[in-house]
């Protein structure tokens, strides 16, 4: 044997002949502790050196993982400069071995990441031999397996591995198709790497139409379709994780609702999805301990996101992280909660991987692209994340690695961190349910603020949405409560007591159900342990809780039970977990298997009203199914709402601020003292948000129809024009909206909820689309979106915010959907043909003109014992007259015109300004009017005023048809030259004379049963306005031809029109007759006595339209 200075071997067996590869491997060995793996002298034979002390019964799995099959093995203990190294002489089973070096070097490699927990060690790393590819590749495959697997595709691995292995020509242009793909050392310009895609596409479906196993054919379809839906990856920035960028909704596998974007993660310590709706989104990253399903998990929340994000400027997004190989939790608790934190970081730094940035040059903002990453998609800089479940101290963790990498958004990308907006010091998530909760019990007269009621719920004090939630009202009788440790009965508690002892509990650092004072407990009650196999029950729970007399002892799943289905005033969630199931799901469907024993059906809830500070506490066809029993709640999305909208203004005010750094209006040090200044008035624009949706939703819910055909048509269209997929969102089928029409049965607050969101999305991104944010006229928009204090001193910066558009089509979405309704924008356009911008324009020309958003605070500051119908009037009094002033306005045709001609700058401000008049003509509006037409105005002012509203409210609601005339008047003003105090009187004469106040209201009355009807019916209403117009110019023709005097009252405007009679066609006896059974037959239909059709009132318009030309 040769023999080196520095070399001593010490023969465990027959001593080997060590040659020059040994030696090199040697050399290697003694520098670095990765293994070498060289050819030996006899055929069929391999030597692996170690440097590191490991049994061969570890190392002979991973190595036949790598197509490796020892039949024999020797060991020798080698020194070599002073290093200890182990040498096995492994004899292999298949002589067929490939022992290039390339081969080798590739199996060493491998083998060296396997044993550094670099890559995994499974039946694919076989590919590494016989495919020739390095274990960075096989890592590409194994990744695809798992997100595939995640997605419901899930042969075992090593199945996988045989259809890889079965097929090495198919597996080799799929490996090629992604290097082509993404290689960034290729020299490809895009379109190259297009066009060689698509070719092999093509190879690789021809080379699957000669697979003959049905199911090897279908896992490579999947992956060939996730494989071109990829469009960025991080491979060959060579980290610990592989993160692909994916189009999901190219990908046929991919479960319903399917995300614009999806950045999936893998690595051996971490698994995680990134899901988005939008390039503009937001949601929070959460935990997941389901690793076989976590995308299942994060998809069902993000679902949830999607909606509850429709009042704030991004769409939904959520993320999801699951860490892999941690030790116990209870008997290592610091290591398993480092290596959490571990995988957060690897999980966050691969989204980062992908994303790209942006930067500032010379004043100028651009996009810049990762380093070694290939684009095959558009600029895509937008991503921020929030806390979620398991999360929620990792805020400032995240900011830390986006300010490491010079991520534009700094520490606004993880809202929440140490500078930003402490939502449980805020308490605001509760507070944005809790006015979900009062709306709920306004709606039967009850105000929970100045009355007792009862209440059960899921949570603890220590917690944020429970601990806040249940100190929101000094009258909260807290009969039950439970969270994951213990069960809390009180069965008849004392408001007033019980409250501060709350508040005691809520302030301590940590606290228990078991630190409530027991002596507050009222007979028969008590804080009872969950891990108890059984529980006694008195006679003071079974009344408290309704249960059984014959009840004894419960379990304590069965008494959690027995609290969700109590019989008391409010269900109030405000912790983890899916308790309301309906009666058509099973718990299997429910996916939640932890709280399977303690889960109710919707029929067995027997409280008056829901309200969900948590997440996913109720199904939503519990949801549903609950609400059509006659329980009052929305959806989480809607109730929860206020934290992500808080957490979203966060983000927007920091971006501003640190324009504001950059600009030199103010240093560092001031820019975290400049947000927490701002805390709560932003908490009060986010509770505003919660009351108007809130109030939108009551108003649908109370409508004064039921489910109507614009309902049907609207869902249709948001099916195939907004991603709505009604089975996803258990929305009723056309069919059950006819049933439910001729049941007279409305569409329940749940589904209503789902419906707002789509609609405000929709709007949102249809305005983002047509360029509406760019009017300047909207800056206002934008300066309210932010604090006072900032507006005043900063708001010349607002509009170079790179979300300024997002801002206002969100903000602008919101109010509309919120004051006019969820199907308000739909109807317009479908019946007019305008563009959703001129809707939206003409609305906000509407606001502005006539005082609604005057109005709109009235109805938000009702009392909440407001008589229900009186309530619903009003709001109802809103969303009519804004419906029949926007249609007038976009019939007026000056802001259509504008869009069509692209010249829409400036045309709002002079639209306004001239009509500003109108204002001050409504303030003295009776002056114009007599006979009929007075009498009905002040009929309907006394009466609003008996409900004690007055202002512009009650205005808007006693002379709704009097107050759209005004547009028509100052346009007559405008043509003839006499002033619109002139103009008034005599169009109102004529309004009084040809009974258009009766006959207005018989055009409202007609049948709504489908889209011509409608168009029928607003084109009747347009035609009676227009006849008026033209008859109010002929008066006045007749007028100034005759030498008459411009009339100032209105006995002189009617005295005017009866000598304009004893000139015209009127005085001939058909058309006296008809003229006269016409109004005769629209009292009929005004005073209820007969059916309005649209016969009879197309010939009174007609008539009169005659008349007029």
């Amino acid at each position: 044997m040769s023999a080196l200075p520095n070399l001593s071997l010490k023969p465990l067996s027959q001593e080997p002949e060590l040659g020059s590869a040994d030696f090199a491997a040697l050399e290697k060995l003694s520098s670095s502790s990765a293994p070498a793996i060289v050819k030996a002298p006899s055929q069929g034979t391999l030597r692996l050196y170690l440097s590191q002390p490991q049994s061969i019964a570890v190392v002979l799995p991973l190595l036949a993982h790598l197509g490796i099959s020892v039949k024999n093995q020797a060991a020798f203990a080698v020194t070599f400069e002073g290093k200890d190294i182990t040498l096995f002489e492994l004899e292999l089973e298949h002589t067929d071995f490939p022992q290039n070096d390339r081969a080798l070097e590739l199996a060493e490699d491998a083998l060296n990441a396997v044993l550094t927990q670099e890559a995994e060690d499974d039946e694919l790393n076989q590919l590494i031999t016989a495919q020739q590819v390095s274990w960075r590749t096989v890592v590409v495959l194994r990744a695809y397996a798992a997100y595939l697997a995640q997605l419901g595709v899930k042969p075992t691995t090593k199945t996988i591995a045989g259809y890889y292995l079965n097929y090495p020509e198919l597996t080799a242009s799929f490996i090629e198709y992604f290097h082509t793909s993404f290689d960034p050392e290729l020299d490809l310009d895009r379109q190259e790497r297009l066009d060689h895609r698509e070719e092999l596409a093509d190879r690789i479906e021809k080379q699957m139409g000669e697979i003959t196993d049905a199911a090897t054919e279908q896992f490579f379809s999947h992956l060939l379709e996730v494989m071109q839906a990829t469009v960025r990856t991080n491979l060959f920035q060579n980290k610990e994780t592989v993160a692909f960028k994916l189009r999901p909704q190219e990908i046929s596998c991919a479960p319903a609702p399917r995300p614009l974007w999806e950045i999936w993660v893998y690595s051996p310590k971490v698994e995680g999805t990134h899901l988005r709706f939008g390039m503009v989104s937001r949601g929070g990253l959460r935990w997941s301990d389901r690793p076989l399903d976590f995308r299942t998990e994060i998809l069902g929340l993000v679902k949830a996101q999607r909606t509850k994000n429709a009042v704030i400027i991004p769409n939904g997004s959520k993320g999801g992280f699951f860490p892999k190989g941690l030790p116990d939790r209870d008997a290592e608790k610091e290591l398993y909660a480092q290596m959490g934190v571990d995988a957060y970081k690897l999980f966050i730094g691969s989204l980062l991987d992908v994303t790209d940035n942006l930067v500032s040059e010379n004043g100028e903002e651009k996009i810049v692209h990762p380093d070694n990453v290939v684009i095959l998609d558009g600029p895509d800089h937008y991503l921020v994340v929030a806390a979620d479940k398991g999360t929620a101290t990792f805020s400032d963790t995240a900011n830390s690695l986006s300010l490491e990498r010079g991520f534009w958004l700094g520490d606004a990308f993880a809202s929440g961190g140490s500078v930003g907006f402490d939502h449980k010091d805020m308490g605001i998530t509760a507070r944005g349910a809790w006015e979900s909760v009062k709306r709920h019990f306004a709606s039967f007269g009850k105000d929970i603020q100045t009355e007792d009621f009862t209440m059960v719920g899921i949570g603890g004090m220590a917690g944020d949405v429970f601990g806040n939630g249940v100190l929101l009202s000094p009258h909260i009788r807290l009969v039950a409560a439970f969270d994951s440790r213990h069960i809390f009965i009180d069965p008849n508690p004392d408001a007033q007591t019980t409250f501060a002892e709350r508040e005691r509990l809520f302030n301590l650092p940590r606290a228990y159900w078991t630190d409530y004072n027991r002596e507050l407990i009222s007979e028969g009650g008590g804080v009872f342990n969950r891990s108890d196999k059984t529980i006694e029950i008195n006679e003071q729970i079974r009344q408290a809780l309704g249960i059984e007399d014959e009840v004894s002892e419960l379990t304590p799943a069965e008494l959690i039970r027995a609290i969700i289905a109590a019989p008391v005033d409010l269900l109030y969630t405000g912790g983890t977990g899916t308790y309301v199931r309906s009666s058509s799901e099973t718990d299997a469907d429910v996916r939640d298997s932890t709280n399977d024993s303690m889960r109710i059906t919707a029929p067995e809830l027997r409280v008056k009203v829901v309200g969900e500070g948590g997440n996913l506490g109720l199904t939503q066809r519990a949801r549903i199914e609950a609400a059509r029993h006659g329980v009052l709640l929305n959806t989480d999305a809607v109730d929860n709402s206020a934290g992500v909208e808080t957490s979203d203004h966060e983000v927007n005010l920091k971006i501003l601020v640190d324009r504001l750094v950059d600009a030199g209006e103010i240093s560092k040090d001031e820019r975290a003292a400049l947000i927490e200044e701002q805390v709560e008035e932003v908490a009060q624009q986010v509770l505003r948000s919660n009351i108007d949706q809130n109030i939108l939703l009551q108003a649908e819910r109370l409508g004064t129809r039921p489910t109507n055909s614009a309902a049907t048509r609207f869902i249709k269209f948001l099916s195939n024009n907004a991603g709505l997929d009604r089975d996803v969102e258990f929305l009723p089928t056309n069919d059950e909206l006819a049933e439910r029409r001729d049941n007279k049965e409305r569409l329940t607050s749940p589904e209503l909820s789902v419906l707002t969101a789509y609609s405000k999305l929709w709007l949102t991104q249809t305005l983002i689309d047509e360029n509406f944010g760019q009017d300047r006229w909207l800056e206002p928009v934008l300066q309210e979106y932010f604090p006072s204090a900032v507006r005043e001193k900063y708001g010349k910066h607002f509009w170079s915010h790179p979300l300024r558009r997002e801002i206002i089509a969100t903000k602008v979405a919101n109010e509309v959907v919120d004051t006019a309704g969820i199907v308000f924008v739909f109807r317009v356009v479908e019946e007019t043909g305008a563009s959703v911008s001129t809707v939206v324009r003409s609305f906000l020309a509407v606001s502005a003109i006539f005082g609604l958003k005057d109005a709109m605070q009235q109805v938000r500051e009702l009392a909440p014992t407001t008589d229900p119908d009186v309530w619903r009037s009003l709001v109802y009094g809103i969303q009519r007259f804004t419906d029949r002033a926007v249609r007038k306005v976009v019939q007026e045709g000056t802001l259509a015109r504008a869009e069509v001609s692209g010249e829409i700058e400036g045309v709002m401000e002079s639209f306004i300004n001239r009509f500003s008049q109108v204002q001050s003509l409504c303030g003295h509006l009776e002056s114009f009017l007599g006979g009929k037409l007075l009498e009905r105005v002040r009929d309907n002012q006394r009466a609003v005023n008996r409900w004690g509203v007055d202002g512009a409210l009650a205005d808007l609601w006693a002379e709704v048809w009097e107050q759209i005339a005004l547009v028509d008047i100052v346009s007559i003003a405008e043509q003839t030259g006499w002033s619109t105090e002139r103009v008034a009187p005599l169009y109102f004469a004529l309004y009084e004379r040809f009974n258009a106040s009766n006959t207005m209201i018989a055009i409202t009355e007609l049948p709504r049963v489908g889209r011509w009807e409608s168009i029928a019916r607003a084109s009747l209403r347009s035609d009676l306005y227009e006849a008026l117009t033209a008859l109010t110019c002929k008066l006045i023709g007749f007028a100034e031809e005759n030498g008459k005097a411009q009339p100032e009252t209105f006995a002189q405007a009617m005295k005017l029109v009866r000598e304009w009679e004893k000139v015209t066609p009127l005085q001939a006896p058909a058309i006296r007759r008809l003229t006269q059974e016409i109004s005769e037959f629209i009292n009929l239909y005004a005073a209820g006595s007969r059916r309005a059709d649209s016969a009879t009132i197309s010939v009174a318009v007609r008539t009169l339209r005659e008349i007029a030309y």
